[in-house]
């Protein structure tokens, strides 16, 4: 049974009253000493009318919900809820109807944000009352916090429309959306239980206007655990059924979810997901730092798929990335021109498509 966790705070703080940003921060299982550089990074911020929706999605390790609690009886402006478990898209969904801003900033349970990002996100959004969104760049960091890159995420909404098509150009623990506009989209796809963001981002932006801060203002962690790293297969069907559903709206004004789902798996076979699976595993292995780990399932892949060329570019990206420090961001991030070229082959394919 969903229920707020009612905490009266120990310090002498101002009620938030009526803040003016809501943060919105889901949390199963995190580890304790990441969760906690988390809730630290928003309590130290430059703007302080704000509260912090926390939902408990279901942890049942208990030092994880010990730093929730501390947190809550801590701080009056942590409203902590506590539900079964239920995954991130609905998570978030919940915590939606509990924001009372009108600004909605979101923050994952693994990362850090700088001290002025609130600041900066809200002062932009008073100033373009047409955005609907508005990210930053943001600081890639490995599991153990040692930095890979800084983004270089498109900023306005042309480029940033042009880049959907290849890519999510937000990450989704820097961005500050409107409620309003949030509601009225539907809020994030239940029908996705993972990169529910992408779709829900794509469709904002369709709405009205997104963009990204220059600046990074958010440090995000890449970890073993993550979604990205557990459910990459899934990741994947995903992201084809976003891409449909997109053109749909596009071409036809309207979306057939069923006759998406159906494009990707033409796109995206049982047997081909397997492989795709693997190397993406691999892959987020190998950003987070688990170096071992990654060469052991790119071999396996290479083993298993003997005659298959990525499996063998894969291997070499290894190598570079461990051994050549500089080359890393390089390759793992594509510019602008090459998602305007992906963008490309992605409406030539579904035009071979509506052919066949």
């Amino acid at each position: 049974m969903n229920e707020q966790v009612k905490i009266h705070s120990a310090h002498k703080q101002e009620s938030p009253g009526d803040p003016k940003i809501s943060v919105l921060m889901a949390v199963f299982n995190e580890n304790p000493i990441y969760l906690k550089q988390a809730v630290q990074s928003i309590l130290v911020q430059t703007f302080t009318s704000f509260e912090l929706i926390i939902i408990d999605d279901g942890s049942d390790q208990e030092e994880t919900v010990l730093v929730l609690e501390h947190f809550a009886k801590q701080n009056s402006r942590i409203r902590l809820f506590k539900e079964s478990h239920q995954g991130l898209t609905k998570s978030l969904n919940y915590g939606l109807k509990f924001c009372r801003a009108k600004l909605i900033c979101r923050h994952d349970s693994d990362d850090w944000s700088e001290p002025n990002r609130l600041f900066e996100q809200v002062r932009f959004l008073q100033k373009n009352p047409n955005i609907s969104v508005v990210g930053s760049n943001i600081v890639l960091h490995q599991e153990k916090g040692n930095i890979l890159w800084k983004t270089n995420f498109p900023l306005k909404q042309k480029s940033i429309l042009a880049a959907f098509s290849a890519e999510n150009p937000f990450c989704h623990g820097a961005t500050c959306f409107r409620k309003t506009h949030a509601n009225a989209v539907g809020g994030y796809r239940e029908e996705f239980n993972c990169s529910q963001d992408y779709d829900f981002f794509w469709r904002l932006c369709e709405y009205s206007d997104g963009a990204n801060l220059p600046e990074a203002l958010y440090h995000h962690r890449r970890t073993s655990t993550a979604v990205s790293t557990q459910r990459s297969g899934v990741q994947a069907k995903v992201t084809l059924i976003t891409r449909n559903l997109a053109k749909m709206r596009s071409d036809h004004g309207n979306e057939d979810f069923n006759e998406a789902v159906k494009q990707a798996k033409h796109c995206l076979p049982e047997e081909k997901q397997y492989l795709v699976t693997q190397l993406r595993n691999a892959d987020n292995l190998l950003l987070a730092g688990h170096y071992v780990s990654s060469l052991k399932l790119y071999i396996l892949t290479m083993i298993i798929n003997p005659l298959n060329k990525r499996c063998l570019l894969k291997l070499l990206r290894w190598w570079l990335f461990v051994f050549v420090p500089p080359a890393r961001e390089s390759l793992f991030v594509r510019d602008m021109k090459t998602l305007l070229h992906c963008r490309h082959l992605f409406a030539k394919r579904n035009t071979n498509l509506e052919r066949s």
